[in-house]
């Protein structure tokens, strides 16, 4: 966490070797993100993408200190964390810094007031992940899931406890409808970009956790957006 929050090359020697590499790309592509903004005349951007690597960061210690204290969180409380701990509003943030003119500073300002359409975003990836998920998770090391906490919490089985969950991600979804249909000062590009991180867990979790277990199907999707060109 130090270096994290430090943001510097000379802090590599504080952190382990096996982390060594990763810190020194996130703060090279950081740099490089930097010099193409101050060109853009978009510099105040790169404030917001380094604050959001360190929320990021953050949020994982706060699942890892409940892993290492065996700690069984309220459903309320663990949504808090697991919800901030899927990095995307972190993601979302970061996507703004190479966006053009459409995204101005009340863009990022507005994903960090945390409204309705980010909220119902993160509670569609976090349960999702969760439902389809929670089996694996539970055979290796990890904090509980949302199943798990709610079944426990509410005394429900674990069909109730996902039909439950089912019902909050519709719910999510009726959201960011209602989002695109009110009136608002953020332009349409930046709401299109938090709704489409809603739209790629369809994608990843449609037939199982894709996200953990990428085999060829995923794989082909991941060449056909990168690699491949446009036809």
């Amino acid at each position: 966490m130090v270096a994290i929050e430090r943001w510097s090359m000379s802090c590599l020697d504080v952190i382990p070797e096996y982390m060594r590499g990763f810190y020194k790309a996130v703060l090279k592509a950081f740099k490089e993100f930097e010099e193409y903004m101050v060109k853009e005349g978009t510099s105040y951007r790169l404030d917001y993408g380094i604050e959001a690597v360190k929320v990021i960061a953050r949020d994982y210690f706060t699942e890892i200190k409940w892993r290492e204290e065996k700690y069984k969180p309220k459903s309320d409380e663990y949504m808090q964390v697991a919800t901030a701990s899927t990095a995307y509003t972190s993601l979302i943030i970061c996507s703004f810094l190479g966006m053009g003119d459409c995204v101005t500073k009340e863009a990022f300002d507005f994903v960090l007031s945390k409204p309705d359409i980010l909220k119902a975003t993160l509670n569609i990836c976090r349960l999702t992940d969760d439902i389809v998920g929670h089996e694996f998770e539970r055979k290796r090391e990890h904090i509980p899931s949302m199943v798990e906490c709610y079944t426990e919490e509410h005394i429900k089985s674990k069909a109730e406890a996902v039909d439950e969950l089912l019902q909050r991600i519709e719910a999510a979804w009726k959201l960011i409808n209602e989002a695109f249909l009110k009136p608002t000062k953020i332009p349409t590009p930046p709401l299109s970009r938090i709704l489409n991180f809603a739209r790629v867990i369809e994608v990843i979790y449609s037939k199982g956790d894709w996200y953990t277990h990428v085999g060829p199907e995923m794989q082909k999707l991941i060449t056909q957006l990168l690699i491949d060109p446009v036809s």
